[in-house]
């Protein structure tokens, strides 16, 4: 009876356990299939490189982020350098404004704009500089300038719909339960904190 008492509580180990594994892989692709939609290009994301690259390195991206702009120092070079120039790597950054300032909602809905209907190199240039710049006047009058100078880019702008790309690239940070900026998006894998070219290295290798 005894021995037959323990076969039953075997099996039922055995049961339990296949199906904590079978869950385990279900969650595990289910993730992988949320973060490959995830990194799919939207009209609202800033794209450097090109948009038929096969591996998407997407960025949440805050300007008033010292490790952001980091990045763009000591990273950034290297990938385009490696990747990027060559076709392999697209980098996608999706911006992220977590205030409610409005000079910070009004800069980085700029930013949007201007990518999608003018010369954002210049625009972007400007905010890693300085990105304090987005609280004067000067910056205010350097927006009007774009607006006066182009009809498409003032419709963006000054038709922001309460700046909800802002409020949508946020939200879906928060889903992702990512605590700070830059966050990584690579391929099915997400990174959370600044990391250096050797470390995304590795990581992009796994796909080539």
């Amino acid at each position: 009876m005894r021995k037959k008492y323990s076969l039953v509580i075997i099996g039922l180990l055995i049961i339990s356990f296949g199906i904590i594994i079978v869950s385990h892989l279900y969650n595990k692709n289910k993730r992988k299939e949320e973060l490959q939609k995830i990194v799919e290009v939207s009209d609202n994301d800033i794209v450097f490189g090109a948009s038929d690259a096969p591996l998407s390195l997407l960025i949440y991206f805050n300007y008033n982020c010292s490790f952001c702009n980091k990045f763009f120092e000591k990273v950034y070079p290297q990938l385009y350098s490696e990747y990027i120039k060559a076709g392999k790597v697209k980098v996608i950054l999706r911006l992220i404004c977590s205030g409610n300032s409005l000079n910070e909602l009004y800069a980085n809905q700029a930013a949007i704009c201007i990518n999608k209907h003018g010369d954002y190199k210049k625009l972007h240039e400007l905010f890693l500089h300085n990105y304090k710049i987005i609280f004067t006047e000067e910056f205010r009058q350097l927006v009007e300038d774009f607006i006066f100078m182009n009809d498409e880019l003032a419709r963006c702008l000054l038709e922001p719909d309460d700046y909800k790309v802002l409020k949508d690239n946020l939200k879906q940070f928060n889903q992702l339960n990512l605590a700070g900026t830059p966050a990584f998006v690579i391929g099915d894998r997400m990174i959370q904190g600044y990391r250096d070219f050797d470390y995304l290295k590795k990581i992009i290798e796994t796909y080539d």
